[in-house]
């Protein structure tokens, strides 16, 4: 089979039909020498720097691959330039001051001036304003350095050659540029991180659709290693809130679990990050929350250390229930350790009814409470206690299983303090609503409804408050008469 010839790209009549090259970028763009020009600078925030890259490009396609590199610094020097002046008109204290210098130095045409900005600008980027990462910076200055060998014959001696700069070499500094400075928005990394700070405190936080949130708004914004420092915010927060603010504290656990399913890694690496520096001053009420807030995942428990992880087991076991509600302890359910997994549940278990039935309404994860509940209702000897275990039920219907559906069944046909209970009618409808999802749940609700109503004596005067027409009708019964036959 005859080998395919090289694809190529154009633009303003330009063709480049080098060898692709591919760069990956945190913004989703890509240095490919084989798309147009014009995807490629799409994501571009500069428009200036845009043209100033597409320049060199042009330059870069007919072999001119000094002044490509002259260009390619330009674009970077102006990208970084502009990234302040718009900083500067949001009214940033530091941005202003530079762009204040480089006004004046422009109005009075003072090149040195000028020049020394430049010659500062890619240290200003990186430690100021965290456009750049000290390694993204470290790579530009080579591009530096190569442009001004480029650009000034006084940097070689007469004897020397030309500077040879090659096409590779090209391919590879222009992705650097797209990657480092070009696609990126101007956005400070601390500002970032205030901006998160903000967002856990503001009435606009979205309950729903989290991680699809925090990667518009953050993930696919900035750098990595921005990112893990707003995740270690977060994991502080929801260990140590700020004011003891508990619906922040909340937020940033939903925070730090919506996280782990964009980037686990980074996630992972935060959790680690916070409890190493915190793991020889962590205080009883720290790891109460530790455990409620990120107990969940396995490098808490690495990284708390053997000595705080024996406390956390002595806390389970003898702290006051208000304590570890008030601690949150259960916010996150059961912790990845093994060995705390037990002394957890026994903290489970000697929840009172009244705090039981409190704690299934909150947005914790619901498995955790259905065993105490599966108890409940094996137990139940009361109208009122029927009533209260079938409405914790359809709190926790997300965490039931088959098995859990076929035990409430049995119970609700053999025990009349269940299915007499005035409320439960009403409340079993709900219940078979919401657990229908459940493959083999419809099954199972028919028989136990069918064993029920073939059970019960006909009522005289023809109306039934007991009959469950309702719960039936739910599962696609007729509302009088006997069931359908189950498929």
């Amino acid at each position: 089979m005859a080998r395919a010839g090289p694809r190529t790209w154009s633009d303003a009549g330009a063709s480049y039909s080098h060898a692709t090259v591919r760069g990956s970028s945190r913004s989703g763009v890509s240095i490919l020498f084989v798309r147009s020009i014009e995807e490629l600078t799409d994501a571009f925030r500069s428009r200036a720097s845009k043209t100033q890259f597409r320049e060199a490009m042009r330059a870069y396609s007919v072999g001119a691959h000094r002044a490509a590199t002259i260009l390619l610094w330009t674009s970077v020097m102006q990208d970084l330039t502009d990234k302040l002046r718009v900083l500067a008109d949001s009214g940033d204290a530091a941005a202003l001051s530079h762009m204040a210098t480089v006004d004046a130095a422009r109005d009075a045409k003072d090149v040195r001036t000028m020049q020394a900005f430049e010659n500062g600008l890619l240290e200003v980027a990186t430690t100021e304003f965290e456009f750049l990462t000290p390694r993204e910076a470290q790579e530009l200055r080579r591009l530096g350095d190569d442009r001004n060998l480029c650009a000034h014959p006084s940097f070689h001696g007469d004897a020397e050659e030309p500077p040879k700069v090659t096409g590779e070499q090209v391919r590879a500094y222009a992705r650097l540029v797209v990657d480092a400075a070009l696609s990126q928005p101007p956005i400070v990394g601390k500002a970032l991180v205030a901006r998160f700070t903000a967002d856990t405190q503001s009435d606009s936080w979205p309950d729903e659709l989290l991680a699809d949130f925090l990667r518009t708004r953050y993930f696919d914004r900035v750098r990595s290693g921005i990112m893990r420092n707003i995740m270690e915010v977060a994991v502080k927060a929801a260990i140590r809130p700020p004011d003891g603010d508990n619906r922040v504290a909340g937020r940033c656990v939903a925070a730090i679990r919506a996280a782990s399913e964009i980037d686990e890694d980074l996630v992972m690496g935060a959790i680690a990050g916070v409890l190493a520096k915190w793991r020889d001053h962590m205080s009883d009420a720290d790891l109460v929350r530790t455990v409620g807030a990120i107990g969940a995942f396995k490098p808490t428990w690495t990284h708390l250390g053997g000595e705080n992880v024996a406390r956390v087991k002595t806390l389970l076991r003898t702290a006051s229930m208000d304590t570890l509600i008030d601690g949150r302890a259960f916010a996150s359910g059961p912790p990845s350790d093994s060995t705390v997994l037990e002394t957890y549940r026994g903290a489970v278990n000697r929840l009172t009814d009244d705090h039981l039935e409190m704690m299934t309404r909150k947005p914790y994860p619901k498995a955790q409470w259905v065993p105490r509940i599966l108890g409940l209702i094996r137990g139940v000897a009361s109208w009122r206690e029927g009533e209260r275990v079938i409405r914790m039920l359809i709190s926790v219907a997300d965490g039931l299983t088959l098995d859990d559906i076929r035990v409430v069944a049995a119970k609700f046909v053999e025990n009349d303090q269940i299915h007499h209970a005035a409320d439960v009618p009403q409340l079993l409808e709900l219940l078979v609503e919401r657990t229908t999802r459940i493959p083999g749940a419809e099954v199972v609700w028919r028989e136990a409804l069918d064993e029920y109503v073939g059970a019960r004596e006909p009522v005289p005067d023809g109306v039934d408050w007991y009959d469950y027409s309702a719960a039936r009708a739910a599962l696609e019964w007729p509302s009088t008469g006997g069931p359908s036959e189950a498929p």
